[in-house]
């Protein structure tokens, strides 16, 4: 809680929701095994803010960078909490866009090992939801995790989409 520290690392993610076979859809990517970093996890497209760079912009280059959808085809529609990263020490800001047609995705072989096409009802299930203890940096830590299409997804991008599936309810709600 509170302001990241000075030399954390600034990095966005983007949540694509794209509509699909008549329902929304959303946009994982399973990392590829040998990757140094993340190895294997589940996770939003994203990645660091370099230099000159906003994070919607990073967010934005990402998204084309490993799946291949270009800003064009997406609508910005704004951001979540940005998360601090105890385990990596990143600074994530979170980003939503939308599409009006399912992209025809083009993921980026030597960092994408699967693209994963979740309905976005799974958020609102809350069999998909649960936690378990992982070691980080020493700490033992309550992990939390959905269950997704047969993967665990968990830490930071789980937390993301915990609000993201927030701000849907509060949205469907009013």
């Amino acid at each position: 809680f509170g302001p990241p520290p000075f030399d954390a690392r600034s990095a966005a993610v983007m949540v694509l929701l794209y509509p699909r076979r008549g329902d929304w859809h959303f946009a994982l990517t399973v990392r590829h095994a040998e990757l140094a970093t993340h190895a294997g996890q589940t996770s939003l497209p994203g990645g660091l803010v370099e230099s000159g760079e906003t994070g919607c912009h990073a967010a934005e280059r990402e998204l084309e960078e490993e799946i291949g959808v270009t800003p064009r085809e997406i609508s910005v529609l704004g951001s979540l909490s940005p998360l601090f990263l105890f385990s990596t020490h990143f600074f994530v800001t979170p980003w939503v866009a939308a599409a009006e047609k399912e992209p025809a995705f083009r993921p980026q072989a030597d960092e994408v090992a699967e693209l994963l096409q979740v309905p976005l009802v799974k958020l609102f299930d809350r069999q998909n939801i649960g936690c378990h203890r992982l070691p980080v940096r020493g700490v033992p830590c309550s992990v939390p995790h959905w269950k997704l299409d047969g993967r665990e997804v968990w830490g930071v991008t789980a937390m993301i989409l915990a609000e993201f599936a927030a701000v849907c309810r509060d949205v469907e709600v009013k």
